[in-house]
């Protein structure tokens, strides 16, 4: 399956990467709803580097772990996601 999202957003390119990239801004976008939470943000964007990011449900029920390994500028990597619920089940 391939999805394909566009965006049209008003704001200066450079403040978009900025918020689009730095671990900080990741974990005030990267949930689904205000339930949600993104506890954790690792993005290292070099070639060969990797982003880790988590979403979890604020009260500990469920956690998704995603992760990517860049592997060349082309757009071309390998992506992982991994969900879990906390408790083991």
């Amino acid at each position: 399956m391939h999805i394909t999202v566009k965006v049209k957003i008003k704001a200066q390119a450079s403040k978009v990467w900025e918020y689009w990239t730095r671990e900080e801004h990741i974990k005030n976008w990267n949930f689904a709803a205000s339930d949600w939470h993104c506890p954790n943000a690792t993005n290292n964007l070099k070639i060969g580097g990797e982003f880790h990011y988590t979403m979890a449900a604020k009260d500990n029920s469920f956690f998704l772990f995603l992760w990517n390994l860049s592997k060349n500028l082309t757009g071309k990597s390998k992506t992982q996601k991994k969900c879990n619920k906390l408790d083991g089940r």
